[in-house]
């Protein structure tokens, strides 16, 4: 069955891409909802310490699903590449 996708996080100010992945159903917002939950920087969480920076500058990161109705192995191919 088709149901993946691939997802890009981008700077809102810099437009660089910082995080590229893939999932299904809501996924693609659970980065930014667990920096939202945990707004203490950690080490080792270098994609949820740019959104918490982006966050505190009253901003959010531009989320872009860049293909859909994957499979799995589709949507894991195009992650990597």
């Amino acid at each position: 069955m088709n149901i993946y996708f691939v997802y890009v996080y981008t700077h809102p100010v810099t437009n660089v891409p910082f995080y590229v992945g893939m999932g299904k159903g809501k996924r693609h917002l659970s980065h930014l909802n667990e920096a939202k939950r945990k707004p203490t920087p950690a080490k080792g969480e270098y994609k949820l310490n740019i959104i918490r920076k982006i966050l505190r500058n009253n901003l959010e990161p531009i989320i872009k699903i860049v293909d859909e109705n994957l499979s799995k192995e589709q949507a894991f191919e195009l992650e990597i590449f």
